[in-house]
C-alpha cells in the first residue's frame, strides 16, 4: 500500500498491524496500523481514521479537533485538601525559595569544536521538524 503525504510525495507501507490500541488525551481507540519511513512524528492519523468517527469539529485556529459525545451522568469524587498539604510538608525541601546561585561545580560542559572551526550557524526554518521539536 502506498500513502500520498501533503506535498504529494507517495511513502509505501511496509506492514500493517491491526487493532492497535492508543490513547489522544483522556480518549481511547483501536484502529489499524501501517508501518512507513517517515521521521519526526509517532503517528499519523490519516482520513480513514478521521471518517470513523463521525461528525467532528476541526479548529485549524486552536489546533484542536472536537467530537460531539452523547451526555453521560459523571461523578467525580475529590481528594482531601489535607493530602495536599501534608505532601507539601514532607516534601518541604524540594519546594523551598532559593537561597542564591547554585553551587559551582567541579565539571564545565562545554560543547568542544574542531580546532579552527566556528560555531555552526543555522536558520530555525531549516532544522529537521525532529530538531525544531527538540529545540522548542
Amino acid at each position: 500500500m502506498h500513502v500520498t503525504g501533503g506535498n504529494g510525495d507517495q511513502v509505501a507501507c511496509s506492514s500493517m498491524f491491526p487493532g492497535v490500541k492508543f490513547m489522544v488525551g483522556c480518549a481511547h481507540f483501536v484502529a489499524n496500523g501501517y508501518a512507513m519511513p517517515i521521521g519526526g512524528h509517532d503517528m499519523v492519523l490519516g482520513v480513514g481514521f478521521f471518517g470513523e468517527l463521525g461528525p467532528i469539529l476541526w479548529d485549524f485556529g486552536e489546533h484542536c479537533i472536537d467530537k460531539e459525545t452523547p451526555p453521560a451522568l459523571n461523578s467525580l469524587t475529590a481528594a482531601s485538601d489535607n493530602l495536599l498539604g501534608s505532601l507539601l510538608v514532607k516534601f518541604s525541601n524540594l519546594f523551598r525559595e532559593p537561597a542564591g546561585l547554585p553551587p559551582h561545580r567541579s565539571i564545565s560542559h562545554h560543547i568542544r569544536l574542531l580546532p579552527g572551526t566556528n560555531a555552526v550557524a543555522v536558520r530555525p526554518y531549516r532544522y529537521a521538524h525532529i530538531q525544531k521539536d527538540e529545540l522548542k
